[in-house]
């Protein structure tokens, strides 16, 4: 773990030395050898040390790289691809599927990482739901099923295969 170090031409002409204010991490995958450096988006150093804790222990249990391959995908691009494949099976319950989508863009975000959703952010949409007026269980339910139409995708295998939908 380590800060980075960067250097700042002052107005005046002159250099000085700064810290980063974000921490990053650097490790050895022990089953691909592959040197991994990359940004935690932390200020802390203990959020740093926290991922790098988890990201070996994914690399010990074999989860590193499909962890590595899919970080980056966003929710909005799951809901994309869902809505691509409804249309090109020409479902008759795309309208359904628009209606939950919505629902579940407006509470998650398109813009968060799919590897970032896990159980308690489902139980906080779910209570979230219920808490509005006329929704009922099984609404809530529906809504978290349109997300697993398909369970052959990639997403669905490396990216959720914690997800509990």
């Amino acid at each position: 773990m380590f800060q980075p170090s960067y250097t700042v031409k002052l107005p005046n002409g002159e250099s000085e030395l700064r810290k980063s204010k974000l921490w990053w991490i650097r490790f050895t995958d022990p089953i691909t050898k592959k040197r991994i450096s990359q940004k935690t988006n932390f200020t802390k150093k203990a959020g740093a040390e926290k991922l790098l804790t988890d990201l070996m222990n994914k690399s010990d249990r074999g989860d590193l790289a499909d962890y590595m391959e899919y970080r980056e995908v966003t929710f909005g691009s799951i809901t994309a691809a869902l809505r691509r494949h409804y249309a090109e099976s020409l479902r008759r319950s795309t309208d359904k599927l628009e209606t939950a989508l919505k629902r579940l863009e407006d509470f998650f975000g398109t813009d968060r990482r799919v590897v970032t959703i896990g159980a308690d952010q489902i139980s906080e949409y779910r209570a979230s739901r219920l808490n509005q007026p006329k929704t009922q269980f099984p609404t809530v339910n529906r809504e978290l099923a349109a997300l697993k139409p398909r369970s052959d995708w990639p997403w669905r295998r490396a990216k959720c295969a914690r997800c509990p939908t």
